[in-house]
């Protein structure tokens, strides 16, 4: 992963995958690491090289009409 927020720690055999983006939200459902494919945090912080850009996470669930 080429994002600042992913942290992956393995320790005997065991290995732990986190979003410290979305760890720092307790509004926010639960993260699996499939949600890094679609994520635009990577992609803007390359984009922007502003050093007091603040960004705030948060996974949700999306409502669809039938």
């Amino acid at each position: 992963m080429d994002c600042k927020f992913y942290h992956e720690n393995t320790f005997r055999r065991r290995t732990v995958r986190e979003c410290w983006l979305i760890g720092r939200n307790p509004d926010s459902e639960p993260w699996k690491p499939e949600l890094c494919h679609n994520c635009p945090v990577p992609r803007i912080l390359r984009e922007n090289r502003c050093v007091y850009l603040a960004l705030e996470g948060r996974v949700g669930r999306r409502f669809r009409l039938l």
